[in-house]
């Protein structure tokens, strides 16, 4: 039985895809004179679109505080690094970078809609339930002053996203409700693609990994730059 076509698996050049989601064009435009839309359909309760607003209704985050704990790491040759956890405020920059540039990823794969002047952005309401946005700080104890900082987005100890690109279709495979075939997630995103059940073992295996930056600038019309 051949498997449903999905749209969180759309990629540039795809012969076969499953259609976009229809949006409907709200009956008033925003403050600034541009359209917005929307889409509600009871058949499909795991997003809800409002005024451009995209609202992720399910996820597959453990339930409670997903941030990692701080820890401290002694090294082979002498020397510690110690990590440290920090929350972002709700209205913090990076969050909103964030959630701006995954519903611009969404909105051009899984709405056929990349951005357009005329129309409001599309915009990530707020991260699936029970997802960890952090700042996680390193700092080594050979060198005290200088603090390595990275952005993480964590929904458990295997999925720990460092960007909206990488997390961009994960959360387009959530909207499509999480379609798995066998053991495998049908999710293009880095740490579902490159993970696979040997048919022949019944194990788990890494595979090489296919573009992700690439082919989500190529959909969203940008010139295309990365590869990751």
């Amino acid at each position: 039985m051949r498997s449903p076509l999905l749209r969180c698996l759309y990629k540039p050049g795809d012969a076969e895809v499953a259609p976009p989601y229809e949006l409907r064009e709200d009956p008033n435009k925003d403050a600034e004179g541009r359209c917005t839309y929307s889409f509600q359909d009871p058949d499909h309760p795991y997003f809800r679109v409002e005024r451009s607003e995209i609202y992720i209704m399910i996820s597959d985050a453990g339930a409670g505080d997903n941030r990692p704990r701080p820890r401290t790491i002694v090294k082979k040759k002498g020397g510690t690094i110690t990590s440290r956890v920090i929350a972002f405020p709700e209205d913090s920059k990076s969050r909103e970078e964030w959630l701006a540039k995954t519903g611009e990823y969404i909105a051009a794969v899984m709405f056929g809609k990349p951005k357009d002047e005329a129309e409001r952005p599309f915009v990530l309401a707020d991260f699936p339930d029970n997802m960890a946005f952090y700042l996680l700080e390193k700092t080594h104890s050979d060198r005290p002053y200088r603090r390595n900082r990275d952005v993480y987005l964590r929904s458990n100890g295997r999925l720990r996203f460092a960007t909206p690109h990488q997390f961009s279709r994960h959360a387009m495979w959530l909207m499509d409700g999480l379609p798995r075939t066998g053991m495998r997630n049908q999710c293009l995103c880095k740490f579902c693609q490159k993970r696979i059940v040997d048919p022949k073992t019944g194990k788990m295996v890494m595979v090489a990994q296919e573009p992700i930056t690439r082919d989500l600038n190529i959909l969203a019309g940008y010139p295309v730059s990365g590869d990751t």
